[in-house]
């Protein structure tokens, strides 16, 4: 009987050896021959917005480093990213669903008490693009240097009226950022959206915003506005000055913007990852890609990996600590080992 149990035994151990064993060859073989189907790509902001478009024009050069795989872009707002960035999370960690965010959400959920997810809670892909913010005022407005909007900003704090689109949105940290260091005040009103703010700008009800440069080019082009200058250390638009090089103070924390990112579920295979990020390097490349970057004034950064992770949390200090000086934030980046810079 003992024989006979040991027996058992011993073949159910074999069974299960041998399981293991195919489930593993299996999973080899999967990865080997990702992607085997159709990609969904979670987009946290809206469709035609920013991110949107973006996403739109990377994706199909993506698709042909993937051998013509299907990268199919579904949008999934809701909360700052974070129902789109959630939805990514309980998917399987198989690479057959890509999150597509920003900084500017997943990078102050947690101080903002959005959310208790992190960009840490994802493996990176690769860093798409930065964009950095400008500021502008309507082309009658009184100012037409940076140095004019300052000091009259200084000679009555408050009193200027500055639109941003929502708490802890680029337009809103860049106005906090600005008034911190030119050491000057202004009414900062929300409105729910950069598109909004705009056309507050426009019919006189704001007098001066900072946004993505990508979102201003276009009535600067028109001779509707004027870009006073951008958040940079180097011009980057013909005749508009970079804010870095205008005022001293700027540099030490110039450029600043947010990026774009693409991340995958945390417990993705490493040689999924690899391939994602690997297509994704090769897309950005690409003189199409350029070509797109250049016409709307997008950085091409294309970082992946351990820099990937250096980037956003070199980015992290500055805005989380403004956001909470300013009382926008409900908890103390400390709190996630944050410190400041």
């Amino acid at each position: 009987m003992k024989n006979f149990r040991k027996s058992i035994l011993i073949g159910v151990l074999v069974l299960l050896t041998a399981g293991f064993a195919f489930a593993a060859g299996q999973q080899e073989a999967n990865v080997d021959a990702y992607p085997e189907r159709e990609i969904e790509a979670v987009i946290t902001w809206g469709a035609g917005g920013l991110t949107d478009n973006i996403a739109r024009n990377f994706l199909p050069l993506m698709e042909e480093e993937l051998g013509g795989a299907s990268i199919v872009p579904q949008n999934k707002t809701g909360a700052s990213g974070a129902v789109g960035s959630q939805y990514v999370m309980s998917q399987a960690a198989d690479g057959y669903t890509v999150l597509i965010t920003t900084t500017e959400s997943c990078g102050v959920w947690n101080v903002m008490g959005t959310s208790d997810m992190d960009v840490n809670d994802f493996t990176p892909v690769m860093i798409l693009t930065g964009l950095n913010p400008s500021c502008y005022v309507r082309e009658d407005a009184p100012w037409n240097t940076i140095e004019e909007l300052v000091a009259d900003a200084k000679s009555r704090p408050g009193k200027i009226i500055s639109g941003y689109a929502a708490p802890g949105s680029l337009g809103h940290v860049s106005g906090l950022l600005f008034s911190k260091y030119s050491e000057s005040e202004f009414n900062m009103v929300p409105f729910g959206g950069g598109g909004k703010v705009m056309a507050a700008l426009l019919g006189g009800h704001v007098e001066v915003a900072f946004n993505p440069l990508v979102s201003t080019i276009g009535n600067f082009q028109a001779g509707k506005i004027k870009i006073l200058s951008t958040f940079t250390n180097e011009e980057i638009v013909d005749g508009v000055p970079a804010l870095g090089s205008e005022i001293p103070a700027f540099k030490e924390v110039m450029p600043y913007g947010i990026m774009v990112m693409m991340m995958v579920h945390k417990d993705t295979p490493k040689a999924i990852v690899d391939k994602l990020a690997n297509a994704a390097v090769k897309a950005s490349a690409t003189p199409t890609w350029k070509a797109f970057c250049d016409k709307y004034y997008l950085e091409i950064i294309a970082k992946t990996g351990n820099d990937f992770q250096k980037a956003v949390d070199a980015w992290k200090p500055l805005t989380t600590w403004l956001l909470y000086d300013a009382g926008v934030a409900t908890k103390s980046p400390e709190e996630f080992n944050i410190a400041r810079d």
